[in-house]
């Protein structure tokens, strides 16, 4: 077995309805992806907006393969989960399964 079909079974494993994953809506696709609610406290300076310090918003980390989107989003776009609109903090992409970091700003 290569090593390459080693991490996709673990991908797998991780992503997967029977374990941590659920069946989500992101940005109008339908997918199985975990999403983990988080609050964020540090610097919510994003797309030119600074919300000064003490400042908390919601957000989500969201672990989605990224086979499974139309397009990877880009920081700072607009971007709903499961109806609710917030926007895109960072992406990164770990062989083929994405890490997002979504905020809405409830402060």
């Amino acid at each position: 077995m290569w090593f390459k079909d080693v991490i996709n079974d673990d991908i797998e494993t991780f992503i997967n309805e029977e374990e941590f994953a659920e069946t989500h809506n992101l940005n109008g696709t339908v997918c199985t992806a975990i999403i983990q609610d988080i609050v964020i406290d540090e610097d919510l300076t994003v797309s030119n907006k600074d919300y000064g310090y003490g400042a908390y918003g919601y957000g989500a980390l969201i672990n989605v393969r990224k086979n499974k989107l139309p397009r990877v989003p880009k920081f700072g776009t607009a971007w709903t989960v499961d109806g609710k609109i917030g926007e895109i903090v960072n992406v990164a992409d770990d062989m083929g399964v994405l890490t997002i970091t979504w905020k809405v700003n409830d402060i």
